[in-house]
């Protein structure tokens, strides 16, 4: 509810997830989310490998990032740490008012940039929401799971070991 769309007000957003499931809002609640999501971006931080392999990978390929998102965090932290130099488009679930796991997520990127599923490779965190989403459009996926306690194949470990995958 809260990445589909632009609110004016991190508060605002979350009465829009409260409405989403019948709940009625409460402000101590309200202020405990807001705290908490904004100390989540402003405490976040690229993991060590993430600017060289960007880097690298830059310079031989188009780069796309894709996410599920609101209005308040992500593009803070890729302000923050510089790092929308290394893609060539962002799309933003709240821009485009779809999410990943919706078909028409994936396929608006397809047909908005020229591209074949075959052309593409989608590098994600998240079974559900990325590595499902792109088999749904014929994108092959690769599972960064750092902690490795996740099933799947292809799977990395690191952006570094992106590389052999590609």
């Amino acid at each position: 509810a809260m990445m589909t769309k632009k609110h004016p007000t991190l508060k605002d957003a979350f009465i829009t997830v409260f409405d989403e499931f019948n709940v009625p809002p409460q402000d101590d609640i309200l202020e405990q989310l807001v705290g908490m999501w904004n100390k989540n971006w402003m405490l976040a931080y690229p993991y060590e490998d993430t600017e060289t392999v960007l880097k690298k990978l830059k310079e031989q390929y188009t780069l796309i990032l894709i996410c599920n998102a609101n209005n308040f965090s992500v593009e803070k932290v890729l302000e923050k740490f510089s790092l929308t130099q290394y893609f060539d488009k962002i799309y933003l679930s709240y821009q485009t008012h779809l999410i990943k796991t919706d078909k028409k997520f994936l396929k608006l990127i397809l047909d908005e940039n020229s591209l074949a599923p075959e052309d593409c490779v989608l590098v994600g965190d998240s079974i559900q929401s990325d590595m499902a989403a792109a088999e749904k459009v014929g994108i092959k996926s690769i599972l960064i799971d750092r902690r490795n306690n996740r099933d799947f194949t292809p799977k990395i470990r690191t952006l570094t070991e992106l590389e052999a995958e590609l």
